[in-house]
């Protein structure tokens, strides 16, 4: 299965290759530090509004930011359906019975 990334790990190498610091293009593009970091991370979306800002400023497409969003989140939803299906474990589909103390007494006064 092919992995899709955020387009956060994409604006991040375009910062690093046009020296560009995220706190001046979060500034340029109108949105907090934190949150722009938060895309850069992966935390967060690239919203339409935001893909607009930096086609703006990086002449990135808003159409392939926004894309390869949509691609990410499908992926992530995939990933979480899968694991939904998935049946439990044999180990713990039967869970282990406790044996009772007038058992555990018994077996010892045999073997002693």
């Amino acid at each position: 299965m092919k992995t899709i990334n955020h387009p956060g790990l994409q604006l991040k190498e375009k910062l690093r290759s046009a020296d560009i610091t995220a706190k001046f293009l979060a500034a340029k593009i109108g949105v907090a530090n934190s949150q722009f970091v938060d895309i850069l991370n992966g935390k967060r979306r690239v919203t339409p509004r935001i893909a607009l800002a930096l086609e703006k400023e990086l002449g990135i497409k808003a159409v392939d930011l926004v894309r390869q969003q949509a691609e990410f989140e499908l992926a992530e939803e995939r990933r979480e359906m899968a694991a939904e299906e998935q049946p439990p474990a044999l180990a713990s589909a039967a869970p282990a019975l406790p044996l009772s103390a007038g058992y555990s007494r018994q077996y010892r006064n045999k073997e002693g």
